[in-house]
């Protein structure tokens, strides 16, 4: 009787032993899982990629390029915390090529800021031009 009790106990602990082993492999890939996703830095940067992403597209789409009064339109649409700038080159991508450079009323642009950037290439007055948008946050006074 006493052996079978014994072996009766041993199998519980080895039972228990393994579901704790299983627990702690589900708990440390639920934590691996949710560390690969991105943060909340790296979210609002591609908030703001996308941003500039449709600021050119109204622009393409609304013949804007070439008019200051529409860009400030365009620029003005997506509220008080957001900067952007915009820069207009002639068919090559070359600094020599750049036509125009437009900023956000309020806006000052320094190097240095965590800026995202969407590119965009576009048709007008007969010629291929290529557009840069660089967008960040405006900062905190």
């Amino acid at each position: 009787m006493k052996t079978h009790k014994t072996h009766k106990g041993f199998v519980v602990t080895l039972d228990a032993v393994i579901a704790l082993v299983l627990s702690l492999f589900f708990v440390s890939y639920t934590f691996s899982i949710v560390n690969s996703f991105p943060s909340y830095e790296s979210v609002s940067y591609i908030k703001l990629q996308r941003i500039g992403e449709d600021a050119l597209n109204i622009m393409e789409m609304t013949n804007s390029f070439g008019s200051q009064s529409a860009i400030n339109t365009v620029f003005q649409q997506t509220g008080d915390q957001i900067c952007m700038r915009l820069e207009i080159y002639n068919q090559s991508f070359t600094p020599s090529a750049k036509k125009n450079t437009f900023l956000k009323s309020g806006c000052t642009y320094k190097t240095d800021v965590g800026e995202e950037r969407a590119f965009r290439t576009f048709y007008q007055d007969g010629y291929f031009k290529y557009a840069v948008i660089s967008v960040w946050l405006k900062e905190k006074t």
